[in-house]
Parts: C-alpha cells; structure tokens; sequence
C-alpha cells in the first residue's frame, strides 16, 4: 500500500509508481468520467495510486502519460 505522499518531483513521482496502477485525477480530453471507471488490474499487482495534482496548473504531461487511466471527478 502507498501512504499519502507530497512528491515535489514528477520524475521521482513517476519512479516512486512504478510498479502501481497510477491513477490521476485531472480534467483532459482522455478522461475517463468516473461513472465508467473499470479497474482492469494485472494479475499480481499489489498497489493501485491515485493521483491529485495541483487543481489550477494540472497534471504534469509526464505524469498523465505515465498514467494508466486518467479519472476526471464532476
């Protein structure tokens, strides 16, 4: 399980995820609406991460290609 973590660094963020199912809150045209949410989980994966970035400036580019699924939150 991941703790709740401040991570200033999305390098170091992306490293941290490595091995989770990254999951990030932010409004982008590949969102998912969270009604249709379907966690399709590997077999053996042990950690799932959502994600919250900063609400004005978003999610860092690295950072929702690195996700998994992109969940935006009405």
């Amino acid at each position: 399980m991941l703790a709740h973590e401040a991570v200033a660094d999305v390098d170091a963020l992306i490293e941290r995820l490595a091995q989770a199912h990254v999951v990030v809150l932010e409004q982008s045209p590949a969102s998912q609406a969270h009604h249709d949410l379907q966690l399709d989980l590997p077999d053996g994966l042990q950690e799932i991460a959502l994600v919250a970035c900063n609400e004005l400036y978003g999610a860092p580019r690295a950072l929702l290609e690195r996700a998994d699924v992109i969940l935006e939150l009405p």
